[in-house]
């Protein structure tokens, strides 16, 4: 409904999707659109987070069907997705299920949660995420081509883990190291030193009218994928009650 009022009323509408601004990761589409990476065929990417139970508990909506309409990949794991179904040209989803294995704080949605996407060439990605780790916060993608592979992560979005498989791609990974990182400003504790990059991009859509990188349509379409992913792991969770019941 936003999507189609900002189209009528000829307004700028984005969603916070910071990371497309993050250099390493507009570096690497830069290289997947110039083939440096040939034709993608698997991805690996994972997220594990530790959200205690006063998290949940302290809180109205969180952990709740009714407030969130889920929990580990809508509110946490939303950017790794988001991030991927960009640098991807977009995913389909081939097999989800959720779990609910270590819940928190009574939430009563999944705190994990396991996927198998396929790009629009055939690439297949497996995305995981979970609430449940013992550690604070860690993301890993993997975007693997015929040509090239290339290892990164959200957490530091200067830093470049590994980039393989011709010289191109090296040469162009040197580059990118060399480059100087920007500094998170100070006084400001959120997560992400790029806001400011889509802040500006969005400032100078609402200028010029030029298509934003992280527009309504792109946050509408991951949207529509997150909610794909929650259907099909919804499910698998009662297709397996269904089977017990009928027998």
């Amino acid at each position: 409904a936003l999507t189609s009022l900002a189209e009528r009323a000829g307004r700028v509408l984005s969603v916070v999707s910071q990371h497309r601004y993050d250099r390493v990761v507009t570096a690497v589409r830069d290289w997947i659109g110039a083939g440096l990476l040939g034709s993608l065929v698997s991805g690996v990417v994972s997220l594990q987070c530790g959200r205690d139970d006063a998290y949940y508990a302290g809180s109205d909506w969180r952990g709740t069907y009714a407030g969130e309409g889920g929990s580990a990949l809508v509110n946490q794991g939303y950017h790794a997705l988001d991030v991927t179904r960009w640098l991807t040209g977009g995913l389909a989803v081939v097999g989800a299920a959720a779990g609910h294995t270590a819940p928190r704080g009574g939430m009563e949605t999944e705190d994990t949660l396991a996927a198998l996407l396929r790009g629009p060439q055939g690439a297949l990605v497996t995305y995981q995420v979970t609430v449940a780790s013992s550690i604070t916060w860690r993301t890993r993608v993997e975007i693997i081509g015929t040509g090239g592979s290339v290892l990164f992560d959200l957490d530091h979005p200067g830093t470049l883990h590994m980039a393989e498989g011709n010289e191109e791609l090296r040469a162009a990974a040197a580059e990118l190291a060399s480059a100087e990182v920007e500094q998170a400003p100070p006084g400001i504790g959120y997560y992400g030193i790029c806001h400011r990059r889509q802040i500006a991009d969005f400032a100078a859509a609402v200028r010029d009218g030029h298509k934003m990188i992280a527009d309504d349509r792109a946050g509408l379409d991951t949207l529509i994928l997150l909610q794909d992913i929650y259907r099909v792991a919804r499910h698998e969770v009662a297709a397996p009650a269904l089977s017990a019941l009928g027998s």
